[in-house]
C-alpha cells in the first residue's frame, strides 16, 4: 500500500464527511462493493448493499424470470451482452433501483471502489447529484485494504459460495449447476 495515497484519502474522506454532517450520522454512510462468483467456469459480478439487496450481473443477451427465482425480495439481475463486469448502464439502474430508493432523506455517502463506471459517467454523476447521493470514490489498486466489506462480507461469501457449489458438484455430478440457479443458491449460501 502507497502511504502517502492513504493518508490523501482519509483526509478526503474526513473533509467530506465533515462538510456534509456525515459524522453526526454514520447511518447515512454505506460501504458498497462487488465481488465476483464463479460458476462452471463463468464469472457473476455481484452488489451487496448494507441491508442485502442484491443486483447480480451476468453475461448474456435475454434475461429469464427464473434468474431471479431464490433471491432476497427488492433484488434483480441485470444483463450485459459483451461482459459480467458492471457498465455505467447498470451502474444507472443500481443507483435508480437500489440506492435512490432506500435512502434516507437528505445527502447520503455510498463509498465504492474506483471503477470508471462508477466515477467518469457525467449522466449517473448527474442523477446522484440531483437525489443528495454523494459517490466517494476509493483510489485505484488499493481498494482490498480500504473497503471492509469485501474482508468481512465477501470473502466469507465467495468461501460459502465455492464449497456450497462444490457439495452440489460432489453429490450429483453429471448435472451442471444453471444461472436460473443462481438466486436460489445465492439466497442459500
Amino acid at each position: 500500500m502507497f502511504r502517502a495515497e492513504v493518508d490523501k484519502y482519509f483526509n478526503l474522506l474526513l473533509t467530506v464527511m465533515q462538510e456534509n454532517s456525515f459524522l453526526a450520522n454514520p447511518r447515512k454512510v454505506h460501504n458498497l462493493d462487488e465481488c465476483g462468483l464463479q460458476m462452471n467456469k463463468e464469472h457473476e459480478k455481484v452488489i451487496v448493499e448494507r441491508k442485502n439487496h442484491v443486483m447480480a450481473t451476468t453475461s448474456r443477451k435475454r434475461k429469464k424470470p427464473e434468474f431471479e427465482d431464490g433471491m432476497l425480495p427488492s433484488s434483480h439481475v441485470e444483463m450485459n451482452k459483451t461482459s459480467p463486469y458492471i457498465i455505467s448502464d447498470m451502474f444507472m439502474s443500481f443507483l435508480k433501483n437500489h440506492v435512490i430508493p432506500r435512502k434516507e432523506p437528505g445527502k447520503v455517502l455510498p463509498i465504492f471502489d474506483g471503477q470508471a463506471s462508477h466515477c467518469s459517467d457525467v449522466v449517473v454523476l448527474d442523477l446522484a447529484a440531483e437525489n443528495d447521493v454523494i459517490i466517494f470514490c476509493l483510489p485505484r489498486n488499493i481498494t482490498q485494504y480500504l473497503l471492509s466489506l469485501g474482508r468481512s462480507f465477501l470473502k466469507p461469501l465467495k468461501t460459502y459460495w465455492l464449497l456450497f457449489l462444490s457439495s452440489i458438484i460432489y453429490n450429483k455430478p453429471n448435472r451442471k449447476v444453471l444461472r436460473d440457479q443462481v438466486g436460489s443458491l445465492l439466497n442459500a449460501t
